[in-house]
């Protein structure tokens, strides 16, 4: 299953879906890939430290 990234405009971060708490019960943007997320914020957006770490744990477990 692929994430689902998630824009929060207020704050101007990316969040992926089910990776932290703060995607739960924001009024997001829904997008189907980062690049999206990223091209619909004009590239102004940073990724939640969270999601990143997650993200980052997971990409290294399956190397």
């Amino acid at each position: 299953m692929k994430p689902k990234y998630l824009y929060y405009p207020r704050t101007g971060k990316l969040h992926i879906e089910g990776y932290c708490g703060y995607a739960k019960n924001c009024d997001c943007f829904s997008f189907a890939t980062e690049a999206e997320a990223r091209a619909f914020a004009h590239g102004s957006v940073s990724m939640c430290k969270k999601c990143q770490n997650k993200r980052d744990k997971l990409l290294s477990e399956v190397k």
